[in-house]
């Protein structure tokens, strides 16, 4: 039996890339490597995964039954109907990470994915985004 591994930060990023491609493939293998990971450690990089894949929660609960299991049974998730789970708010997921104790270099990507949301909601409303820079650090030994 191999040991199930923790998603790292990097897998991450490339996870969300696949998620948002066209490619149902890509998706399935994603999920793949979410449902074969150590759901317990890796929860913090499953948080973020959810929130920015946009992947629709019904989805989530189809193709990775026993993360989504995992995640409600834990109050990471909550239910929401029969075949969905809440999409969670910026500062429920910013909370939720706390609550587990995310990863410093997950919350880097937490940080790096909703600066990229907060962008492209400005665009929306016509900001020109070409004008400023959003960066947000985590400080060094925070604990």
């Amino acid at each position: 039996m191999s040991k199930k591994v923790r998603l790292t930060a990097k897998e991450v990023k490339n996870m969300i890339n696949m998620f948002r491609s066209t490619d149902e493939e890509n998706h399935h293998i994603a999920f793949q490597i979410v449902e074969n990971c150590d759901i317990e450690k890796s929860v913090d990089a499953i948080i973020i995964l959810h929130k920015f894949s946009n992947i629709n929660p019904s989805i989530w609960k189809k193709e990775a039954p026993k993360t989504i299991k995992y995640l409600e049974a834990n109050d990471i998730l909550l239910p929401n109907g029969a075949n969905s789970s809440q999409i969670l708010t910026m500062p429920a997921v910013f909370g939720k990470l706390l609550k587990v104790k995310a990863d410093k270099s997950i919350m880097q990507e937490f940080i790096r994915f909703h600066n990229e949301y907060l962008v492209s909601i400005m665009t929306s409303w016509g900001y020109p985004t070409d004008e400023f820079t959003v960066e947000i650090k985590l400080k060094e030994n925070v604990q």
